[in-house]
């Protein structure tokens, strides 16, 4: 199975290397089409502040990674956690499966942006005959197209993050057919599936339909396909980047799962060390069963020793004080049996308060694991509430930014109006100064003139006066037009000074609510990022807590087999032990019947042994009288041999000395067979008592009779070998033996007091 999983894991390894390939093969299509679009060199000069604002915003819109199928699960049976691995790498392959279809869908957006840049043109023209003839209707003049192209780039990095099809909004009226060929592409977008970078791409596409609609209103038509076509670049880039950064995931998850491999074999072989231990304590408690059972297989050849005797003698014959021996034994094999069940007993315990004590950290690891889980949930709610409440002041503030810009263009449209009224006031001015200058010296003509009438020159005095009526009547209504004109004027000036303090009030309390709304985004996005960490803090621990629980799980496993294995064993013991214990109890029946019949035996021994003592005495009693009658002998010898010392002492000294050798000789023969007799009943005893205990068969007291009379024969017969000399009046006369009984070691002592 572990070369299984190597080749499945080669495997893998194989498919990423061609998914590297193909991204190869895709940016080598995006450096070709870079090429065709010579667009090249710009995307390499300018610099791209959009990147970063997207990648914000994909760290925030970006999923949760895709947890793992199971933890790991560590068991005693390591086929599960194999089990696990594959499971996680058919988790791999259905992403490699994603990235595919990804490439794929890639593609077909390229075929589609050549479909929309060669449809550019067109657009463009009839976009911007529509905002010429808006124009020349409303009287105002379009924006020039470096200002509009510097709000649509101003604009572009907002509108990356408002992700709304709002390019309609705009105060020029931007048509709707343009941003229908990047509406295509960006409903293609959305139906991919929900990756990493898909947010990040559509937000890049709606600001490119936005971004293509800002600068439209001055711009050329191969100004706006290179936007679009350098916007569709930067996606396809950012598309390529994330493939590779899912490629690097991938190898990453391989070589976890790799690690993952070595400890689960790290694991294996910690579990065969526990089971060799195990297999040392049940080599212990066998051994121990062993002792056991050679302690009652010698119990039960003592027994059949026991039986046979008994069938041998018909009576009871075991040696002596083997009751007491047997009880004995008896109490070992208890003290051994109550052992073992101490021990047995004592496991017991210890499997029990561990498997009580995995169970209460089991439930307190999943009572963790709850508690953290509905954190993670309400974190995840609010998340998904501050991100609605981000998106809704994203929505809100897009719409304030373009109010905003509506407003400023209304401002400069307005400040050049006053401008020019401000510089008709000043021409109207400029004009009453002239026409009162004018006006005085007409006042002066006519005050000549009333001086030449008064002077008598009244010729062309009515001509002169006739015109200078004329003349100020003309100057009279042309002054009356020039105050009606400024008063006019004036009053339109107040009224546009009164509208520009207006909308600059306006502007200031949009500009006040756009810096606390873009306050409150920042502080938004720092919970957030808060919130994002916590809920990854919270992934780790609960990643850790279900490997614990899993661990736990796989030693509470492996526990339960263990006990149930003792168990069985322990049932087993139990069961041998009392087979043991009914055996025991048969045995110690027998022991006390044959205890019984050792006492017995034991009384008839001191019987004869008592008998043995008489016959001894009565010996000893012939020997005393021996011994006298000797004495008396060598008395009437010694008194005969004073009266004949005269005649035979020579001879009679012979024949005494002769005598006295005889003599002699007859006691070292009779005391050598006594001893020996006395030597053999102590060897008879002494074997007796080590058969006794050697479980061997003790000789009866017929044997022992038996036995000395053969050895009292073997001493007759040794003493008869003997040369025998005539008896002498003085010789002792021989001694009858009475056949010698078995001595008990109890009467060995009295014996000697006896000698």
């Amino acid at each position: 199975e572990q070369a299984a999983l190597e080749a499945r894991v080669k495997a893998l390894l194989a498919l990423a290397e061609s998914k590297d390939s193909e991204i190869g093969q895709l940016k080598g299509q995006l450096r070709a089409m870079k090429a065709q679009l010579g667009m090249e060199e710009e995307l390499e000069a300018e610099p791209e502040p959009e990147v970063e604002v997207e990648a914000e915003v994909e760290a925030e819109v970006e999923p949760e990674p895709t947890q793992a199928p199971a933890a790991q699960g560590i068991s005693c049976d390591v086929e599960a956690a194999l089990g696990q691995l594959m499971e996680q790498n058919r988790a791999i392959r259905g992403e490699l499966s994603q990235l595919k279809s990804e490439n794929r869908m890639l593609k077909d957006r390229l075929n589609a942006l050549g479909f929309s840049l060669e449809q550019q043109q067109h657009l463009q023209q009839h976009h911007s005959e529509r905002l010429q003839s808006l124009g020349m209707c409303g009287g105002i003049d379009p924006l020039p197209a470096s200002a509009s192209s510097r709000e649509g780039s101003s604009r572009g990095s907002l509108e990356d993050l408002l992700s709304q099809d709002g390019s309609s909004c705009c105060t020029l009226g931007e048509s709707q057919p343009l941003s229908n060929s990047v509406d295509n592409l960006d409903s293609e977008s959305s139906e991919l599936p929900p990756y990493g970078g898909a947010t990040s791409s559509d937000d890049a596409l709606d600001a490119s339909s936005e971004s293509e609609g800002g600068p439209a209103v001055g711009k050329a038509g191969v100004g706006g396909a290179t936007g679009t076509s350098e916007v569709s670049v930067a996606c396809l880039t950012e598309k390529i980047h994330q493939m590779e950064e899912n490629q690097h995931s991938t190898s990453e998850e391989l070589q976890a799962t790799l690690q993952e491999l070595q400890d689960l074999q790290q694991v294996a072989q910690e579990l065969s060390n526990e089971n060799e231990r195990l297999s040392e304590e049940r080599a212990l408690l066998l051994e121990t069963l062993c002792q056991q059972g050679e302690r009652l297989d010698e119990l039960s050849r003592q027994a059949d020793c026991y039986r046979a005797m008994l069938a041998q003698d018909g009576g009871a014959m075991p040696p002596l004080q083997a009751g007491d021996m047997g009880a004995c034994g008896g109490a070992a094999g208890d003290a051994l049996g109550l052992k073992s069940d101490g021990r047995v007993q004592e496991l017991e315990r210890g499997y029990l308060q561990l498997a009580e004590s995995a169970q209460i950290e089991q439930e307190q690891l999943l009572g963790v694991q709850q508690r953290l889980t509905a954190a993670l949930h309400a974190a995840e709610n609010e998340h998904a509430e501050a991100e609605s409440i981000i998106q809704n002041l994203k929505e809100r503030n897009r719409h304030l930014e373009r109010l905003l810009e509506a407003e400023q263009k209304s401002k400069a449209l307005l400040a050049a109006s006053l401008e020019d009224y401000q510089a008709a006031v000043t021409s109207g001015k400029q004009e009453s100064a002239r026409l009162k200058g004018h006006l005085d010296e007409e006042r002066r003509r006519l005050a000549e003139l009333y001086s030449l009438h008064n002077a008598g020159e009244d010729l062309d005095l009515c001509v002169l006066l006739d015109s200078a009526r004329a003349d100020k009547e003309r100057l009279e209504s042309m002054c009356a037009n020039v105050q009606e004109e400024l008063e006019h004027s004036q009053a339109e000036g107040h009224k546009l000074q009164t509208e520009i303090e207006k909308l600059s009030e306006e502007l200031n309390e949009e500009k006040r609510q756009c810096s606390e709304m873009a306050r409150t985004l920042d502080k938004l996005r720092g919970e957030l990022e808060e919130k994002e960490t916590e809920i990854a803090d919270m992934k780790e621990t609960i990643f850790e807590l279900e490997d614990e629980v899993e661990q736990h799980r796989a030693l509470k496993l492996h526990d339960n087999l263990i006990i149930s294995e003792l168990e069985g064993t322990v049932r087993k013991l139990q069961d041998q032990t009392h087979d043991y214990e009914r055996e025991i109890k048969i045995l110690r029946r027998k022991l006390r019947d044959e205890s019984e019949e050792w006492r017995q035996f034991q009384t008839d021994l001191q019987m004869a042994v008592v008998i043995a003592n008489e016959i001894k005495a009565e010996a000893q009693e012939e020997i005393d009288e021996l011994k006298r009658q000797l004495q008396e002998e060598q008395e009437r010898n010694h008194k005969l041999s004073m009266e004949c010392e005269e005649l035979k002492n020579r001879r009679q000294e012979e024949e005494h000395q002769q005598q006295a050798q005889q003599q002699q000789s007859r006691m070292f023969k009779f005391s050598p067979a006594v001893e020996r007799d006395l030597a053999a009943l102590r060897q008879s005893v002494v074997s007796s008592r080590k058969s006794s205990l050697a479980a061997e068969p003790s000789p009866t007291v017929k044997t022992l009779i038996k036995s000395f009379n053969s050895a009292s024969q073997v001493s007759r017969g040794a003493a008869s070998a003997v040369p025998t000399s005539p008896r002498t009046p003085l010789s002792p006369s021989p001694v009858k033996m009475p056949p010698a009984a078995a001595v008990s070691p109890m009467q060995v002592p009295g014996t000697q007091r006896c000698h």
